[in-house]
Order: C-alpha cells, then structure tokens, then sequence
C-alpha cells in the first residue's frame, strides 16, 4: 500500500500542476481532478486524515494526496487493476490485456515491411 500512496501522492501534485497550467492558459477551471487508484486501502488512507498505525513509517512529505483531497483539488477513484491502462507501461501483461491497453491509448499499428518516414497507419488494434 506505500508504493500506491506514495504514487497517488505524485499523480496529485502532476494533476494539480497541470490544472493550473489549463487555468493559466486556457481559464478553464478543470478542479477536482480525478486520480485513478487500483488499491482501496490507499484510497481511504488519503480519505480519511486520522492516523493509521500501519502508515506511520510514510513519509509527512507523501501526505500530500490526503491534503489535496481536504482541499477538494483532487478526487480518488478505484479502479480494477484490469482496468488500468498505465500497467502497460510497467508490467509485463497477457497479450489479451496488452492489446486492449494499446488500443486504449489509441495507439496505431504500422504496416510491416515499410522504410522509415514512408510507413502507412493501418488504424487501431483490434
């Protein structure tokens, strides 16, 4: 659960710094954010600000998710871990899962064979 936290801790400052570069830049008022987390412990580890025993060893400086969810600048979700399309990027998955996270981040297929500069997008994966 440590990792997640501490990972939910980042997503949040990125989230929150990219609202207000939206704001700065376009004055949309993009807030709360939504973080996507696969682990339900650490949702309610930034829910609920009452100290937890198992969670004293984290960091005061990883704490930051519980305060942006006070302050209501980010909202966290669960999400299946089947369903997390970031896994792509850090784990070795199935190749049923692996293509539906490929298709997912819209990514295309290149015809095979084709110099580079010269290749022919053939769509999405299917």
């Amino acid at each position: 659960m440590e990792a997640e936290y501490i990972g939910a801790s980042d997503a949040a400052k990125e989230a929150i710094w990219i609202s207000s570069l939206f704001t700065w830049l376009l004055s949309l008022d993009v807030y709360p954010q939504e973080i996507f987390v696969d682990n339900q412990g650490t949702i309610q580890l930034a829910k609920n600000p009452k100290f937890h025993e198992r969670t004293k060893h984290i960091g005061v400086r990883y704490h930051f998710v519980r305060d942006a969810c006070q302050r209501n600048a980010i909202r966290t979700t669960y999400l299946p871990t089947s369903e997390m399309t970031s896994d792509i990027m850090t784990k070795s998955l199935p190749r049923e899962t692996h293509w539906k996270h490929v298709n997912g981040m819209g990514m295309v297929r290149w015809a095979a064979g084709e110099t580079y500069g010269k290749r022919m997008a053939l769509g999405p994966m299917n």
